[in-house]
């Protein structure tokens, strides 16, 4: 009995160091992802936009607080969010959050107003996204 717990106290330090190397993969591929343990999904979402703002020129008008709902055990969650900019680079976020895989795209609503005081047309797009969670 105590030449098996020797056996196994020796293939510890093997095991503790295997560990630490899948610490450091998973780990690796978080900031990959650039998720956090500590991050909501909504700060996430927050980040994916301004990491697309760098690349078009968009401004975030308004970011709401999700809306929520629950059925069986399951939550549904409605974030919204109003985004200001040009057409094409409206549409190339919707690309953008479609091949992020954040959630489900259910509505985009473009309007076109004049801006008088620029004496320019503006177009803002007002995007819902869902996202299911699985209700503890």
């Amino acid at each position: 009995m105590l030449t098996k717990e020797q056996e196994l106290m020796s293939d510890v330090g093997i095991q503790i160091f295997n560990m630490q190397q899948k610490n450091r993969h998973l780990d690796t591929v978080l900031q990959q992802k650039e998720l956090s343990l500590n991050n909501s999904f909504q700060q996430v979402l927050f980040n994916k936009l301004n990491v697309f703002k760098k690349e078009c020129s968009i401004e975030v008008l308004s970011f709401d607080e999700p809306h929520q709902s629950i059925k069986d055990h399951t939550k549904l969650l409605t974030y919204s969010f109003k985004i200001k900019g040009s057409f094409i680079a409206l549409l190339k976020l919707t690309n953008y959050i479609e091949r992020q895989q954040l959630g489900t795209l259910t509505s985009v609503n473009f309007e076109k107003k004049k801006n008088y005081r620029r004496n320019k047309e503006e177009i803002t797009g007002l995007f819902y996204l869902q996202k299911l969670e699985q209700q503890d």
